[in-house]
């Protein structure tokens, strides 16, 4: 009766770490999400919806913008690689969607 009592209390502690990790990731996303919006909105210097390369090679040496970098594990001096393969269109031009 021990025995089942500990494995039961186990599989209930799994459970529960299992749903705390989940919620974790999920918070951290959504807050990845929104520092994203915001750091779009401060690159979009014509307030026209999209970031060209220019205006987020401004933007490069800002310390919120390397943080994310950083937040994301990729190297600031990857920015114009991450930027064209963003630009799905080749217009030379991202939006936030």
């Amino acid at each position: 009766i021990i025995f089942t009592s500990l494995a039961l209390m186990n599989i209930v502690t799994g459970v529960f770490v299992e749903s705390a990790l989940q919620r974790g990731r999920e918070d951290k996303d959504t807050y990845m999400i929104n520092h994203l919006r915001d750091l779009f909105g401060s690159m979009d210097m014509n307030r026209n919806g999209q970031i060209s390369w220019c205006e987020l090679e401004e933007h490069l040496d800002d310390p919120k913008l390397i943080t994310f970098f950083k937040d994301v594990d990729i190297d600031i001096s990857e920015a114009r690689g991450l930027f064209e393969l963003l630009d799905r269109d080749a217009s030379g031009t991202i939006d936030a969607d």
